[in-house]
């Protein structure tokens, strides 16, 4: 069973699902595959599913938002295969127009990046601050993640 609530905020259950895939890789945005068919188990869900909307799998609580969800029809019912990325990919939704310049730790940077957001981190390890050659900032959040994770030498996923 899949949690599917869309951008109005209206959510239920898809109960049939097959083909099921979670994608991990350290570093980088996990993806979630699968299909379904619209039958009656599936037909209110169905409806909610379009860009955006958020799929939450119950065992863990993570969250996933749809981007490409292809409908095919199939005799009387229509049969979906849906694609959805971590939330943490709405990182990239955030233009940080500001900048950071000399040397910083890790946590002022982590600080500068999820300020304004929903997101939470937490470091697990301990870092030497970093001397930046030019300014850090002056780009979307994702893309300043994977330049920290770069710069500062660490590995990171989102829960």
């Amino acid at each position: 069973m899949l949690i599917i609530k869309n951008v109005q905020g209206t959510e239920n259950a898809l109960k049939t699902i097959d083909d099921l895939t979670l994608t991990q890789t350290l570093g980088s945005i996990d993806q979630l595959t699968f299909n379904f068919i619209d039958n009656s188990d599936n037909k209110v869900a169905a409806e909610l599913v379009m860009p955006r909307s958020i799929v939450t799998i119950p065992e863990n609580n993570q969250q996933y938002m749809i981007t490409t969800p292809t409908i095919t029809p199939l005799g009387r019912y229509r049969q979906y295969a849906v694609t959805a990325l971590h939330v943490g990919q709405t990182l990239h939704d955030q233009y940080i127009d500001k900048t950071l310049t000399k040397t910083q730790s890790l946590d002022d940077c982590m600080k500068f990046i999820t300020q304004g957001t929903k997101f939470t981190y937490e470091i697990h390890d301990t870092f030497s601050n970093y001397t930046f050659s030019e300014e850090f900032g002056n780009a979307r959040g994702d893309d300043l993640l994977t330049t920290l994770a770069n710069d500062f030498g660490f590995e990171y996923y989102f829960d």
